[in-house]
Protein backbone atom coordinates (compact mmCIF):
# COMPACT_ATOMS: atom_id res chain seq x y z
CA UNK A 1 0.00 0.00 0.00
CA UNK A 2 1.36 3.30 -0.99
CA UNK A 3 2.56 5.33 2.03
CA UNK A 4 0.32 8.29 1.55
CA UNK A 5 -2.75 6.05 1.86
CA UNK A 6 -3.86 4.28 5.48
CA UNK A 7 -6.28 2.14 5.92
CA UNK A 8 -7.83 0.49 9.76
CA UNK A 9 -10.84 -1.52 9.86
CA UNK A 10 -13.35 -0.91 12.64
CA UNK A 11 -15.48 -3.82 12.67
CA UNK A 12 -18.41 -3.44 16.05
CA UNK A 13 -21.32 -5.42 16.54
CA UNK A 14 -21.30 -6.47 12.54
CA UNK A 15 -20.79 -3.18 10.71
CA UNK A 16 -18.21 -3.04 8.22
CA UNK A 17 -16.62 0.25 9.06
CA UNK A 18 -13.43 1.62 6.90
CA UNK A 19 -10.99 4.50 7.74
CA UNK A 20 -8.79 5.79 5.37
CA UNK A 21 -6.63 7.96 6.76
CA UNK A 22 -5.15 10.42 3.48
CA UNK A 23 -2.01 12.36 3.49
CA UNK A 24 0.26 14.69 1.18
CA UNK A 25 -1.80 15.55 -1.86
CA UNK A 26 -4.43 13.31 -3.74
CA UNK A 27 -3.17 13.88 -7.75
CA UNK A 28 -2.89 12.00 -11.14
CA UNK A 29 -0.31 10.16 -9.40
CA UNK A 30 -2.13 9.11 -6.04
CA UNK A 31 -5.57 9.04 -6.70
CA UNK A 32 -5.35 5.59 -8.32
CA UNK A 33 -4.57 4.25 -5.15
CA UNK A 34 -7.48 5.69 -3.42
CA UNK A 35 -9.66 4.50 -6.34
CA UNK A 36 -8.64 1.03 -5.96
CA UNK A 37 -9.04 0.71 -2.38
CA UNK A 38 -12.52 2.16 -2.31
CA UNK A 39 -13.68 0.29 -5.12
CA UNK A 40 -12.01 -2.83 -3.38
CA UNK A 41 -14.18 -1.52 0.23
CA UNK A 42 -17.34 -1.49 -2.27
CA UNK A 43 -16.80 -5.04 -3.73
CA UNK A 44 -16.48 -6.09 0.30
CA UNK A 45 -19.92 -3.83 0.42
CA UNK A 46 -18.87 -1.50 3.06
CA UNK A 47 -21.66 0.08 5.32
CA UNK A 48 -19.48 3.45 5.85
CA UNK A 49 -16.22 4.38 4.57
CA UNK A 50 -14.53 7.46 6.37
CA UNK A 51 -11.52 9.37 4.58
CA UNK A 52 -9.81 11.76 6.21
CA UNK A 53 -8.45 14.62 4.49
CA UNK A 54 -6.82 16.20 7.59
CA UNK A 55 -3.62 15.41 6.55
CA UNK A 56 -4.03 16.36 2.97
CA UNK A 57 -2.56 19.38 1.37
CA UNK A 58 -3.25 19.42 -2.21
CA UNK A 59 -6.82 17.77 -3.90
CA UNK A 60 -6.81 18.05 -7.87
CA UNK A 61 -9.72 16.83 -10.24
CA UNK A 62 -8.05 13.12 -10.17
CA UNK A 63 -8.77 13.35 -6.59
CA UNK A 64 -12.21 14.31 -6.87
CA UNK A 65 -13.07 11.91 -9.18
CA UNK A 66 -11.41 9.00 -6.97
CA UNK A 67 -13.67 10.30 -4.49
CA UNK A 68 -17.12 10.78 -6.81
CA UNK A 69 -16.87 7.29 -8.05
CA UNK A 70 -15.65 5.85 -4.70
CA UNK A 71 -18.63 7.27 -2.85
CA UNK A 72 -20.86 6.08 -5.85
CA UNK A 73 -19.55 2.62 -6.42
CA UNK A 74 -20.03 2.29 -2.13
CA UNK A 75 -23.43 4.08 -2.27
CA UNK A 76 -24.82 1.00 -5.07
CA UNK A 77 -24.20 -1.52 -2.29
CA UNK A 78 -25.80 0.62 0.07
CA UNK A 79 -23.01 2.09 2.22
CA UNK A 80 -21.90 5.15 2.48
CA UNK A 81 -18.75 7.39 1.94
CA UNK A 82 -17.99 10.28 4.17
CA UNK A 83 -14.85 12.73 4.09
CA UNK A 84 -13.93 14.61 7.32
CA UNK A 85 -10.88 16.88 8.40
CA UNK A 86 -10.54 18.81 5.20
CA UNK A 87 -9.28 22.29 5.87
CA UNK A 88 -7.82 25.24 3.92
CA UNK A 89 -7.77 24.34 -0.62
CA UNK A 90 -8.63 21.15 0.19
CA UNK A 91 -11.75 22.11 2.01
CA UNK A 92 -12.42 25.14 -0.48
CA UNK A 93 -12.36 22.39 -3.74
CA UNK A 94 -14.41 20.20 -2.07
CA UNK A 95 -17.19 23.19 -1.28
CA UNK A 96 -16.65 24.21 -5.29
CA UNK A 97 -17.56 21.03 -6.25
CA UNK A 98 -20.23 20.71 -3.62
CA UNK A 99 -18.55 17.83 -2.52
CA UNK A 100 -18.09 18.88 1.09
CA UNK A 101 -22.22 18.98 1.35
CA UNK A 102 -22.63 15.40 -0.41
CA UNK A 103 -20.37 13.77 1.41
CA UNK A 104 -18.93 16.14 4.53
CA UNK A 105 -19.45 13.95 8.14
CA UNK A 106 -21.69 16.21 10.04
CA UNK A 107 -19.92 16.84 13.78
Amino acid sequence: MPEHLGASHADEGGARSWRIDMHGDIDLRTAPALSDQLEALADEKAVLVIVDLTDVEFLDSSGIRALVHGARSIEDVGGRLLVEGASGAVARVLELTDLLRRLGAED
